[in-house]
């Protein structure tokens, strides 16, 4: 009996081993450096768009996720060499992915491949100055802000995922129309928000507050722009396909506007407010 238990005791132990292994980040063909179920389990926003499929996912990340800011896998994972063998991302002074989607010029040489990264480091990177980790008192204090914010904050930070969302379905929509990506921009995130907030009230069908409210608002907030135009309607829809559907219905001309840069996006109900911006 007791060799029979120590049988199965191991049998689950190499079944565990095996998942883990199978869990953790791999070497990609170009050599960068993925996890697929963490990426996907950690941005469903594009998850609902390309699922589990690895190639896809991978993809996204290389033409957009990097650039966001998004990690291609867990902080302090373990990464699958062609060899078998794993070698840690992070050490207590250094994190892979957080050095690579910092700097994007060293992303373009080394990809996200932990080992180079880790290498350029310890030879160049401090020598440079360049930070290898996220500070942590950064973290805090954006943690107590996060704590003691107004409305206005909470109201943006509700927002936040589908703001990103919908940037991502502006981006796909302009890039196949042969326009530059749009990327958001903190000033004009406010500027809708507090629109938004001024506006929700469900016995009015239209806004209450005109373009040059927008142009003002967007002043006060310290951003110097160029051009500027937005788009505020109302909508009981809540995917973000379906707002930005709606979106396109109302202003498919701007969308497609070439000079356009900044975005920024606040909601408040059932009231949607889009800016679309270039900074002087």
């Amino acid at each position: 009996m007791k060799r029979k238990l120590l049988i199965i005791a191991t049998a689950a132990c190499m079944l565990f081993s095996s998942m883990t292994a199978l869990a953790a980040p791999k070497t990609m063909p170009d050599g960068g450096t993925f996890d697929a179920d963490y990426y996907a389990a950690t941005y469903s926003d594009v998850k609902a768009a390309f699922g589990n499929n690895e190639a896809m996912l991978y993809q996204h990340y290389k033409l957009c996720g990097a650039k966001e800011g998004r990690h291609p896998y867990a902080v302090g994972a373990s990464v699958a060499t062609s060899s078998g063998s794993s070698s840690s991302t992070t050490t207590d002074d250094f994190d892979a992915a957080y050095y690579a989607s910092k700097y994007p010029d060293l992303m373009a040489v080394f990809g996200t491949d932990a080992t180079k990264l880790y290498q350029h480091w310890i030879t160049c990177g401090k020598k440079e100055g360049r930070i290898a980790k996220a500070p942590e008192q950064k973290k805090e204090e954006e943690k107590e802000k996060s704590s003691g914010s107004s409305d206005l904050d909470d109201n943006i930070s509700d927002h936040a995922t589908l703001a990103k969302q919908l940037l991502y379905l502006v981006n796909v929509y302009r890039l196949d129309k042969g326009r530059k990506e749009l990327k958001m921009n903190d000033q004009l995130v406010t500027a809708a928000n507090r629109l938004a907030i001024g506006n929700d009230d469900d016995d009015k069908s239209s806004s209450k507050t005109n373009d040059r409210d927008y142009k003002k608002l967007a002043k006060e907030s310290s951003y110097v722009y160029d051009e500027i135009d937005c788009s505020h309607f109302k909508t009981s829809d809540d995917k973000p396909e379906e707002i930005f559907q709606k979106l396109r219905d109302e202003d498919s001309d701007m969308l497609k506007e070439k000079v356009y840069r900044d975005f920024g996006y606040g909601k408040c109900g059932k009231y949607h407010v889009f800016i679309f911006a270039n900074e002087e």
